[in-house]
């Protein structure tokens, strides 16, 4: 059976924060990101970096 890693967390919207979090993306990354008034600021510099982004409206 062949199972994808799955990471989860949270990092700080710093320097090192963003520094930290680009470290975990690869190329066949997928990352959820919550729906909020600065995510498509940050959709903006991660987008480039993963295979897919999805935007979720929690409301």
């Amino acid at each position: 059976m062949n199972q994808k890693a799955k990471r989860t967390g949270t990092f700080d919207l710093t320097e090192e924060g963003l520094a930290a979090f680009y470290k975990t993306l690869t190329g066949d990354a997928c990352v959820l990101v919550e729906a909020t008034i600065s995510t498509f600021a940050f959709v903006r510099l991660i987008r480039s970096r993963v295979k897919e982004l999805v935007i979720a409206n929690t409301l």
